[in-house]
């Protein structure tokens, strides 16, 4: 079995640590959001919130569920500045609950406790990072910690329960680490790390998994695992590698770092979606059976990477999970949904419309969204990042000195961003840096005041080093590829095809920047049945080519403006004879919420793709 080159050799996947370094996110309370992510955010917490009432006793998993909704119920509430009622009795019933021991007694004596404790340990250590450093909190972190490591041993072997029962004690130790410096937390966290196992099995390579790793209320016993693929649950198991990078920022591992890096590699070369979602088990056919919670996991990861390295590429794959999988999988109600899938022959249940999980993927969702938020801008001792071209409001110190920043955007509908920078007292000598996504066929375009600028991109970032004041204006544009992504890969596992030549593609999808566009039969009554082929045309570059739908009133809510498309079809008879001018409109995918029962192909992400030369 081939092994990791980290664990054969000491040096780096990739050149991550020799990037510009260390990111700050955003305070939530310094930025707001609007357009679909802000009116995303909007009904996750209009659905939410008053769920609090059905987590007032254990529904498994011991205190996972009142952890969790408390993580993303504080900080909602320090991104809006709204604390409802239910957020403060809540918190006190939960550190009430905190025995004498340190235990919350929930689930005690059972893998579900944990779990749960170990939930409970990362929103207490959240709530004092990025709410408020109250000593309650932290008190409560410390007992419960130490509750945990009298408690419970930490295996010294791989297994693999090791993901369901102890997965998020690695984040919380190395949080509780970087808080209070206490050794006996980084060595715990360290014995965690020791036991990861690195391999995870490629998608098709084990029977589905329908039932739980582990039998509710007991512990297993398990042969030890084999340094070989292995079907982890996803959630919990990049829940841990989370958890490494936090390790490697608090003390500068770069193993820890290295097993991180080999984790994203490998889940983006063989397992993520064209979507940018992934299953709910490592192993299972590939587009089928997701899971928010794993969707928001994976995010994380990539987030917590872009931190740590500066390296623009897991933003460029955070950003293609959060505008498509994501959203997908987010209800016209503002819940959020598993066991929903992409591939036809794989669906998980007949009409695939997934299930609103509110025990777990309706908190992890707009949680998700929030991290997204926090990430939309980012700060260092040099300057701003724009990350993600969402409609914002966003102020940062740099310097010493607060700047105000507004973007006015309806990116990903087009490629126009707006920067409007302000500083607040006097100007400011810094660098704007805008994120370049690897996708991009060609260079953006940038003026300042009016005035257009030279630039260079370099390792996907543009930056932009002057002395601002009050009035500057950014005008950043980039012109979005249409791209083909054949059936079983990303379009960040292999080359794409952004100038293609004349061919036929048998099963492919089709992305407009970073969006994944679909056909909804719901909406397109010319759709023939069957199978068929789209019809792309190439612009006098060589481009492919999509006509903007005529503009006119969304029906949806959670629609991205300008995002719609128009496209030819043809019929299945490959012969170019039977080609018709019958025009489409393709949408992308996170419009296709449960407001509606989802039939069997009702809405199709992968099809038949011819591409015509429509040059002169």
């Amino acid at each position: 079995m081939r092994l990791p080159p980290f664990l054969l050799a000491g040096f780096l996947l990739m050149p991550a640590l020799s990037s510009a370094g260390m990111r700050h996110p955003v305070d939530l309370q310094d930025i707001q959001v609007s357009g679909s992510l802000g009116e995303r955010l909007r009904l996750a917490a209009a659905y939410m919130i008053p769920h609090r009432s059905r987590l007032a006793v254990d529904l498994g998993w011991g205190a996972d569920q009142t952890a969790r909704w408390l993580e993303t119920a504080t900080l909602l509430a320090r991104y809006d500045g709204v604390e409802p009622a239910a957020i403060d009795s809540g918190l006190s019933e939960f550190l009430a609950r905190q025995g004498p021991d340190g235990s919350l007694l929930m689930a005690k004596g059972t893998a579900d406790e944990r779990w749960g404790a170990s939930r409970s340990l990362v929103f207490l250590t959240t709530y004092y990072q990025l709410v408020e450093k109250d000593p309650e909190i932290l008190d409560a972190a410390v007992r419960l910690a130490d509750y945990l490591l009298h408690t419970f041993e930490i295996p010294e072997r791989i297994e693999i329960f090791i993901y369901s029962d102890y997965s998020s004690w690695l984040r919380g130790l190395a949080s509780l680490f970087s808080i209070t410096g206490e050794s006996r937390f980084l060595r715990a966290a360290q014995r965690i790390q020791q036991n990861l196992d690195p391999m995870m099995a490629i998608p098709g390579s084990a029977p589905l998994l329908r039932t739980g790793l582990r039998e509710k209320g007991t512990r297993p016993q398990l042969e030890p695992l084999s340094l070989g693929p292995h079907q982890h649950h996803s959630h919990s198991y990049l829940e841990a590698v989370v958890g490494l990078v936090d390790l490697y920022r608090a003390t500068g591992d770069t193993l820890a770092l290295q097993f991180a890096e080999h984790v994203w590699t490998e889940t983006l070369s063989h397992t993520m979606w064209a979507s940018g979602g992934i299953p709910e088990v490592y192993g299972e056919p590939f587009e089928h059976n997701d899971e928010t919670c794993s969707a928001v996991s994976w995010l994380f990861l990539n987030l917590s990477l872009f931190d740590a390295t500066g390296d623009t590429r897991y933003a460029d794959v955070a950003e293609r999970i959060l505008v498509n999988h994501l959203e997908f999988d987010q209800a016209a109600s503002g819940g959020f949904c598993s066991d929903r899938s992409l591939s036809r022959q794989f669906h998980v249940d007949p009409a695939n419309k997934g299930t609103i999980a509110d025990e777990c993927c309706s908190m992890s969702g707009p949680r998700g969204l929030l991290e997204a938020v926090r990430h939309a801008v980012t700060y260092d001792a040099t300057g701003i990042d724009i990350n993600f071209y969402v409609p914002a409001k966003a102020k940062v110190r740099v310097r010493n000195s607060p700047v105000n920043l507004e973007l006015v955007t309806a990116y990903p509908g087009n490629g126009n961003v707006e920067v409007r920078v302000a500083p607040e007292s006097r100007a400011v000598e810094m660098e704007l840096r805008f994120r370049v996504p690897r996708w991009l066929v060609d260079a953006p375009t940038v003026s300042i005041n009016g005035a257009a600028q030279r630039v260079v991109v370099h390792e996907g970032r543009l930056a932009i080093t002057r002395t601002w004041h009050a009035g500057d204006m950014v005008r950043f544009g980039m012109d979005l590829p249409v791209t083909i992504v054949r059936e079983g890969e990303n379009g960040f596992n292999r080359s794409r095809s952004a100038r293609a030549p004349p061919a036929i593609f048998k099963n492919a999808s089709i992305l407009y920047g970073p969006l994944l566009l679909m056909i909804d039969r719901a909406r397109s009554g010319r759709v023939p049945e069957g199978n068929f082929r789209v019809l792309l045309g190439r612009d006098a570059t060589g481009m492919l080519r999509l006509d903007a739908a005529p503009a006119g009133p969304l029906s949806d809510a959670l629609a991205i403006p300008g995002a719609h498309f128009v496209a030819l079809s043809a019929s299945s008879d490959p012969k170019p004879s039977s080609l018709t001018n019958n025009p489409i409109q393709l949408y992308p995918l996170a419009e296709m919420t449960t407001r509606t029962r989802l039939e069997p192909d009702e809405y199709l992400t992968r099809f038949g793709i011819q591409v015509i030369d429509e040059r002169p």
